[in-house]
């Protein structure tokens, strides 16, 4: 009995005359075979795994400079979008890599350039800026020291008596004092833009009552245009009212705002200064009669230069800073400005002051 498997051939044994005579048997056991098949298929995987391994390693080794570079290239980039931009790619391959390397190397280049030409020019135009401020501060602080000189003397003039000048001479001292209060309050303007544009406008905040440290020095100053376009005052601010404000700033904003009331109001019309408490704010605000400011106007009312009426008594427009100033102040308290024009209801404009 045979266990074992056997490849086997068999082939008839015949005699001279071609009579089978008898079978030769050839045998050879299957497992050698199997093994031999086995042990190919082993070797011959071995074999593909060495060389995928090799050239797995190969090409490991081939791109690790590549990787590098892209590395180093990737590094510079980073470190000149966070503002070095004196960094450089080191990447001298001959490549894509490398010829990406090189453009962003002339770009860099390039920008640096650039920027250094434009902080050189941001000096200088700052510089010429400082200079320009402080001669426009001086200038207009030296001839409204002047002014105010000339415009006593007219002020006197109009207060006299009436048998001491003649209708004509009267009439005479009235418009000159009008161009002199006009003169004055352009160089007053341009002496507070001059602070501003300097960043030499502080706010020295304390408590200050309203209506006897802010509001009745500014009546007394627009005294004499009020009456002369014979308008009504009205102020709706209880007299005990304080705010925490700078009070000299506070003067200057309700001299602008007032002060347009009465140049652009309709003469003879009502002004109302008014008062609102609200939870951290105070809410000042002035209105007049007269005729609306057109809606088209009013997104660019407090930019500086801006004009858009006339003053009703002289025929002049304004210097375009007034509101401009009134802006700068409010904002430097922490508050906001607007203004609300309608026809038939009169101009308001209004502005807080934060209280909390």
């Amino acid at each position: 009995m045979v266990n074992d498997w056997y490849l086997a051939r068999y082939e008839p044994i015949r005699d001279p005359a071609d009579a089978i005579i008898g079978m030769l048997y050839i045998g050879e056991l299957e497992r050698l075979h199997l093994d031999e098949r086995r042990d190919a298929l082993i070797g011959l995987t071995l074999v593909v795994l060495g060389v995928v391994a090799f050239g797995f390693a190969a090409s490991l080794i081939a791109s690790r400079p590549a990787i590098q570079q892209i590395a180093t290239l990737e590094q510079a980039t980073r470190r000149f979008a966070q503002g070095d931009f004196a960094v450089r790619a080191s990447v001298h391959a001959r490549d894509e890599i490398g010829s990406l390397a090189h453009s962003f190397n002339t770009m860099a280049e390039e920008i640096e350039r650039d920027r250094t030409r434009i902080l050189e020019q941001k000096s200088e135009i700052e510089a010429t800026n400082r200079n320009y401020l402080d001669m426009l501060g001086f200038v207009t602080h030296e001839f409204r020291g002047t002014l105010g000189a000339a415009l006593f003397n007219v002020q006197l003039l109009e207060d006299a008596e009436p048998d001491e000048l003649t209708e004509d001479s009267r009439e005479l001292a009235r418009l000159v004092g009008d161009a002199l209060r006009s003169l004055d309050e352009i160089t007053r303007e341009y002496l507070e833009l001059a602070r501003i544009e300097s960043g030499a406008l502080v706010v020295n905040r304390k408590e200050v009552a309203l209506v006897t440290d802010v509001i009745e020095p500014v009546m007394r100053d627009l005294q004499a245009q009020i009456r002369s376009r014979r308008m009504t005052v009205a102020i709706n601010v209880p007299a005990a009212l304080t705010v925490p404000a700078d009070p000299t700033l506070l003067r200057v904003i309700y001299h602008n705002v007032v002060g347009n009331a009465v140049k652009y109001g309709a003469e003879g019309g009502r002004i109302t200064l008014d008062h609102a408490s609200e939870t951290d704010r105070a809410v000042l605000s002035v209105w007049n009669e007269g005729r609306a400011i057109p809606a088209d106007a009013l997104p660019t009312l407090f930019r500086k230069f801006s004009r858009h009426d006339v003053d009703e008594a002289t025929g002049r427009s304004g210097s375009g800073l007034g509101l401009f100033i009134v802006k700068q102040i409010v904002l430097g308290h922490g508050g906001e400005v607007w203004v609300e024009s309608e026809e038939g209801r009169g101009t308001r404009l209004s502005f807080s002051i934060r209280t909390g």
